[in-house]
């Protein structure tokens, strides 16, 4: 009995572990349906809910060397973590800098989380509300003051104004090409009209 016992055991920490993985697997083909579902270079604004992340913000007087090393921290936690939804990590970019066609250095790094998240690190409710959102092919830094010209005139055109900073979040990144120019971002800006 006490064989059959460590067996039975042994077959069910076999079947926790493959449900991990198969949960993983599930996460990567969401990840490729949103890529094959993307419309680049098209600006959509839509009411999104509030939404919790797990923040890992970058002190403003921190070198390119400790960034890195607070996203390492960061990409530790979400990937050993049950709680996370997605794996994608983002970050917050400074909008005044977007606006002004200029590359800003990460505010913090993001990763979506459960409600059910207990975990120490600090979270962030992303507020309710409008959310400019467009999608583009290659590397933010290329494209910025590209997108930065296209979200401006969009705003102008609808009488819509920034109110927080933009979200920048890899659909398709190093982890699923070698190649920077075939990587798509989403980034997204929350808007509201203007009084006037």
């Amino acid at each position: 009995q006490s064989i059959l016992q460590a067996k039975d055991r042994e077959c069910e920490e076999i079947i926790v572990r493959n449900e991990k993985i198969r949960k993983n697997i599930h996460v990567v083909f969401q990840q490729l349906d949103k890529i094959r579902e993307s419309r680049l270079d098209q600006i959509t604004v839509t009411f999104r809910r509030a939404k919790r992340f797990l923040l890992s913000p970058v002190p403003p007087e921190c070198s390119g060397d400790e960034s890195i090393k607070i996203l390492a921290r960061h990409n530790l936690n979400v990937f050993s973590k049950e709680h996370f939804k997605e794996k994608a990590v983002g970050w917050l970019a400074d909008k005044d800098c977007f606006l002004a066609g200029e590359y800003s250095r990460p505010l913090a790094y993001f990763s979506s989380v459960n409600p059910d998240y207990l975990g120490k690190m600090e979270c962030y409710t992303r507020p309710a509300g409008l959310y400019m959102t467009q999608r583009f092919q290659g590397t933010f830094r290329e494209h910025v003051q590209e997108l930065a010209k296209f979200f401006k005139a969009y705003m102008q055109r609808n009488k819509l104004h920034a109110v927080d900073n933009l979200y920048i979040m890899p659909l398709k990144n190093h982890w699923m090409t070698p190649e920077p120019e075939e990587y798509i971002y989403q980034i997204s800006l929350r808007v509201e009209p203007d009084e006037n």
